[in-house]
């Protein structure tokens, strides 16, 4: 007789028939409850951490800009190799615009050996409208210009006619 057709367990099955559940219905809802809770509280501590630190870094440029204060390396030290750090970027920024529109607006020296000046922008535009542009920038040098050599050029946009080609 083949055994395989003889069960290999004779007990009935629990419930009258059915599996019991591995997983309670009660206990998944109770651990999605506690992870959104934990993720609430996580998120609402990294607000809080965020903006504490916000304001202690508006409080210490507030500081540092009234005072003018160095750090103590910065202040122990006349020479800073590169990079240097930058203690307060929006005086930085406003010293070099104001550096920037004083070179801008005055007259001066670029190169004192070779005689050239610099001279305000408002002048310089004044001068050109006055004069014009300067008509021929090659006058130095021998040979037509780049411009002079596009225009001798054939029109290379068409087509070749057929008595070209050959």
């Amino acid at each position: 007789m083949d055994n395989s057709a003889i069960p290999q367990t004779t007990q009935p099955a629990p419930r009258g028939g059915i599996e019991p559940a591995d997983v309670s219905f009660k206990g998944v809802v109770y651990f999605l409850i506690g992870m959104v809770i934990t993720a609430v509280l996580i998120h609402l501590g990294l607000i809080y951490m965020f903006v504490n630190l916000q304001a202690q870094g508006r409080q210490m440029d507030r500081r540092s800009i009234e005072e003018h204060e160095l750090p103590a390396v910065a202040a122990s030290h006349t020479f800073f190799p590169q990079p240097r750090e930058q203690i307060s970027p929006r005086l930085d920024l406003e010293a070099l615009r104001a550096r920037e529109e004083a070179e801008l607006n005055s007259y001066g020296w670029v190169d004192r050996k070779a005689g050239v000046v610099r001279i305000p922008i408002e002048r310089a535009m004044e001068l050109l409208l006055q004069k014009g542009l300067p008509g021929n920038t090659n006058a130095g040098n021998r040979g037509p210009s780049s411009l002079q050599l596009q225009q001798e050029r054939p029109n290379q946009s068409s087509p070749p006619s057929k008595e070209e080609g050959r």
